[in-house]
């Protein structure tokens, strides 16, 4: 997915107890970087970093609709629709 921004660890797709994808590094129990990800819908890296906080850019897409944003649900950058 990318590099983490607070320790240079892989940013992977994982699942939790009851299968929700969420992003996390790979460096856990070290780093604690999670972010959540939406349940349905596919995410394809960009290999571009955001200007603003650094995480990676990722296209979200949803069925014929597609996304391209910051992978942090919480950045500024991000467009409110």
């Amino acid at each position: 997915m990318g590099k983490c921004p607070s320790d240079g660890g892989d940013l992977v797709i994982r699942r939790n107890r009851r299968s929700q994808k969420f992003i996390g590094c790979s460096n856990y129990p070290k780093c604690t970087v999670t972010l959540p990800l939406p349940s349905k819908g596919k995410i394809t890296p960009t290999g571009e970093y955001c200007p603003v906080d650094n995480f990676p850019i990722a296209i979200f897409s949803y069925g014929s609709r597609e996304v391209k944003q910051c992978i942090n649900p919480k950045c500024p950058s991000r467009i409110k629709s």
